[in-house]
């Protein structure tokens, strides 16, 4: 039997399992972000590497070699959850 087109264009990454208990695990252990790439942890866990694997964010094109940081911070009472990406060599 063929396989559905869709299914047949997924990559590997796609097919990673992420349940809520790992969600809440990774969101329980984001450190607060003050957008600085030299003071912001650029270490991941397993489980932040199989979110960014599942979501594609591991392999982005266009941005190869760039600084890549996550974590977290405060809004108007909120706590936003975020990425940040840094070219290797910024302009402007």
């Amino acid at each position: 039997m063929a396989c559905h087109p869709f299914l047949c264009s997924l990559k590997p990454y796609n097919v990673i399992m992420l349940n809520l208990r790992t969600i809440n695990r990774i969101r329980r252990n984001l450190p607060q972000l003050v957008f600085d790439h030299r003071l912001d942890r650029g270490e991941r866990s397993d489980e932040e590497r199989d979110y960014l694997a599942h979501y594609g964010l591991d392999s982005l094109p266009g941005i190869h070699g760039a600084i890549h940081r996550m974590g977290c911070f405060r809004s108007h009472g909120f706590q936003v959850a975020c990425h940040y990406w840094l070219p290797v060599e910024p302009r402007g």
